[in-house]
């Protein structure tokens, strides 16, 4: 990124840093020193998404956000997103993803990215949720998204009952590291980062996915993946899409049982559904969403 940035390319940079010397836990790569572990956890898969071109501007995410969320400071959206745009795009970015915008200046992402996202932080939104006080800002969090989209979809069905409290559901390790820091250092109320929902790692099972990501990757939770749903209901409207696991986070398939399934959201008889998959499970119509930090 050029010099002259705000004051936000500082923090961005120390975050890297931190996940580049350990301090915040290197996303995938500190999970297993192989990266052919569980490779027999892959198929081909031709499933995609289905009338669905990439995120929406950020600041249309972030009022349609607003409306479903109340109480959000989307303030630093402009200034969030415009770390990931660039005057002079170099060969150093060649194989990354480029968009046209005004002014000669370019969006520049990692390969593989759908765009950016706006998400609210997991804390403004569990600030929102009276109930269970003893609970994590992640699980509030989720406890809340899924009351919203209740209200927001007639579509929609939560399979888990509304049972995401800290004895079923959770952050996996790499992902907690890593949002805590940029909750911390991003001002406002929501994150803008580059994600993808499925496509850059479809027919893998999400623990593949996660030894497979790369250094400045991290798996998306399913609270995170809820809002990208909440403001993109084209992204899972049909069978024929791409289903989205969410391997940023862990669930219990009953309360004191291990972390061994990962949360999910997919389409089914006519319905956006919420539920989880165990770690191990591969098919070719779903996918482990992601994000990338800034590089």
């Amino acid at each position: 990124m050029s010099e002259g940035r705000s004051g936000l390319r500082g923090e961005v940079q120390d975050l890297i840093t931190a996940v580049k010397t350990g301090d915040v836990g290197s996303p995938g790569e500190s999970e297993t020193p192989s990266a052919d572990l569980y490779a027999n956890e892959q198929v081909t898969s031709k499933y995609g998404y289905v009338d669905w071109q990439g995120p929406k501007p950020v600041q249309e995410q972030a009022h349609d956000l607003v409306e479903r969320i109340s109480d959000l400071d989307i303030s630093h959206v402009d200034e969030l997103a415009e770390r990931y745009y660039e005057s002079d795009v170099s060969e150093e970015h060649v194989g990354g993803y480029r968009d046209a915008a005004e002014n000669g200046r370019s969006l520049v992402l990692s390969e593989g990215m759908d765009g950016l996202v706006v998400i609210p932080k997991m804390s403004a939104v569990a600030r929102l949720e009276q109930r269970h006080k003893d609970w994590p800002d992640f699980n509030r969090a989720m406890f809340y998204l899924l009351g919203v989209m209740k209200a927001a979809r007639s579509d929609f069905y939560d399979y888990t009952g509304g049972k995401v409290g800290p004895n079923r559901l959770r952050l996996h390790e790499p992902t907690v590291k890593v949002i805590q820091k940029l909750e911390a250092d991003i001002p406002g109320d929501v994150l803008v980062i580059p994600a993808q929902t499925g496509l850059l790692h479809r027919g893998k099972s999400p623990r593949r996915a996660r030894v497979r990501f790369q250094f400045n990757e991290f798996g998306l939770d399913s609270f995170s993946v809820g809002c990208i749903l909440l403001t993109h209901p084209d992204r899972l409207k049909d069978s024929k899409g791409l289903w989205i696991d969410c391997p940023g986070a862990e669930f219990a398939p009953l309360a004191g049982s291990d972390f061994s399934v990962v949360p999910c959201w997919f389409w089914h008889d006519g319905e956006l559904g919420f539920h989880w998959y165990w770690h191990a499970h591969v098919h070719e119509s779903s996918g482990s969403a992601s994000a990338r930090l800034p590089e």
